[in-house]
């Protein structure tokens, strides 16, 4: 009989990036292609040749 009267969209904050909001300070990596082929082939990949290897903040991308 009765129905429930309609939700409004309250305000909420957006998160943030924690880097961007200084919570942490990561720090820059720094690792020879030796060291990422060793470390790739203890997690079991077969590694041939590493192309490129981008160092960020928060990770490595190798390829």
């Amino acid at each position: 009989m009765f129905h429930k009267p309609r939700k409004l969209n309250q305000y909420r904050r957006k998160g943030k990036n924690l880097i961007a909001t200084n919570k942490i300070k990561p720090e820059q990596w720094h690792i020879s292609e030796a060291e990422a082929k060793e470390a790739l082939k203890v997690k079991g990949y077969n590694v041939k040749q590493i192309k490129k290897i981008y160092r960020l903040k928060h990770q490595v991308c190798i390829s």
